[in-house]
């Protein structure tokens, strides 16, 4: 279902450039936000919770019936206020950083887990934004249009084993 909102058309089209409250309706956040750009910010939101637009859209894509529409809203503007504030304007905190594919982030690291479990995780790609991101442009709104770029894996320190007694 991601990308059913009927975009603008492609080629060229004026309509393009003009701002997405201008093409749709109910745009709250993303005044100002070119309409073309309005679909594919919605399909990285979408996909940074692993969830389909209907998880905060109806039908009626305008309607704001659904809790986790107004929900989003908050996120949204938390997301744009910790990078304005806390990183100077500059795109350091996104849906994906806490969501990481999943609807409900987890909210504490899992305690008591060996460490070859944590390492598992680390291995299975959280640190890193899925292939489908990359090349993606960030809305202006959220801190300035830029290009995501996969992460690159960190690389691990060698730590020495502990010596057993």
């Amino acid at each position: 279902m991601v990308g059913q909102v009927a975009a603008p058309s492609q080629g060229g089209n004026p309509q393009e450039k003009r701002p997405a409250e201008t093409v749709y309706k109910n745009i709250q956040l993303f005044k100002g936000l070119p309409a073309e750009e309005l679909v594919p910010a919605m399909n990285f939101i979408a996909g940074s919770l692993g969830v389909d637009c209907d998880y905060c859209h109806e039908e009626n894509f305008e309607a704001d019936k659904l809790p986790a529409k107004g929900k989003a809203r908050e996120m949204i503007q938390m997301v744009r206020r910790l990078n304005e504030e806390d990183f100077h304007a500059k795109t350091e905190i996104t849906c994906f950083t806490c969501h990481r594919g999943h609807a409900i982030p987890s909210g504490l690291p899992a305690l008591g887990q060996p460490r070859s479990a944590s390492a598992a995780q680390a291995k299975s790609g959280a640190d890193t934004l899925p292939s489908w991101v990359q090349g993606l442009r960030v809305a202006p709104s959220w801190g300035g249009t830029q290009t995501w770029r996969a992460a690159k894996p960190k690389q691990k320190l060698a730590v020495p084993a502990r010596r057993r007694r």
